[in-house]
């Protein structure tokens, strides 16, 4: 995808989703939307990482939840801000109905979103695995968050449909890569004891 992204062979697939997705509009979504991106925005996730992260460490003491989240949250802003350096692709040109400023992709909001509020969904899910409560529900609406905020994105006209999907992309790899990384961390220092 990323490759095509570079040779602009996605422009009539970007133009034709973010068209449909547009049919809908009126001025109460547009309402609703702007307030779901921002969800999704650093003026949201970063205090509310914040705060998680002090709960988790001080208050609950899951100490390596919240190093987790921190891992997940600060790795994830900055392998993003890196991605767009990278590729440098301007966003798309047609009205934007949000100010956005900053390279297109990809998707900061659906990288960072995918990422945070996956790991949430992720640590929530663990602990009420482990109290052996259900717990599927909460990965289906963590999904479903993150899927609105990408598609929020695309609605407002500051990003492509491949700018989402290569934000998608790009936070599952670092979400799973960072679970990955703090379960190897955490069992090697069990089996140090």
């Amino acid at each position: 995808m990323t490759r095509s992204v570079l040779l602009n062979q996605t422009t009539d697939f970007d133009r034709y989703v973010t068209d449909t997705v547009r049919q809908a509009a009126s001025p109460t979504l547009t309402t609703v939307v702007t307030w779901i991106t921002h969800i999704g925005s650093s003026r949201v996730v970063v205090p509310l990482a914040g705060i998680l992260i002090v709960l988790l460490a001080f208050v609950y003491k899951r100490r390596w939840d919240a190093i987790s989240l921190l891992t997940v949250s600060l790795g994830g802003a900055l392998v993003n801000e890196g991605l767009k350096i990278c590729f440098q692709r301007a966003r798309p040109e047609w009205e934007h109905w949000v100010v956005e400023n900053g390279y297109s992709f990809p998707s900061g909001h659906s990288m960072v979103s995918t990422a945070f509020f996956g790991m949430i969904g992720y640590l929530i899910w663990v602990h009420l695995k482990e109290q052996g409560k259900p717990a599927g529900y909460v990965l289906v609406l963590t999904v479903l968050l993150i899927i609105c905020i990408g598609l929020s994105r695309i609605y407002l006209g500051v990003h492509y449909v491949t700018d989402v999907l290569g934000g998608y992309t790009a936070g599952a790899i670092w979400l799973l890569f960072t679970i990955m990384a703090m379960q190897w961390l955490r069992d090697r220092k069990r089996s140090a004891r």
